[in-house]
C-alpha cells in the first residue's frame, strides 16, 4: 500500500481533499502524474482505491510503490 507519506517524499502535493459519505478522497498532483486515494472511515480508515492518472486522462489502479517511482522517473 502507497501511504500519504510515501507519496510526499517523492514530492507529491495535494490538490484537492474532499470527504463523501463516509469516505476520504486525497488528490494529489506532481508534473504530468495525479494519484487519487480513498479511505473508508467507516472501516478504521482502511484504503479503498489508490489510482493514477497520466494527462492522457484514463485512470488506471496503482499497485505498489516501484511502480509510481518508476512511473515519476520516466514521466517527470
Amino acid at each position: 500500500m502507497i501511504t500519504l507519506n510515501d507519496l510526499h517524499d517523492l514530492g507529491f502535493e495535494v490538490e484537492k481533499n474532499y470527504p463523501h459519505d463516509h469516505f476520504i478522497t486525497n488528490r494529489l498532483i506532481k508534473g504530468c502524474i495525479r494519484i487519487e486515494k480513498t479511505w473508508d472511515e467507516l472501516q478504521n480508515h482502511k484504503q479503498v482505491s489508490c489510482e493514477i492518472q497520466i494527462d492522457d486522462g484514463e485512470w488506471r489502479n496503482l499497485e505498489s510503490l516501484e511502480d509510481l517511482k518508476n512511473l515519476d522517473r520516466i514521466l517527470n
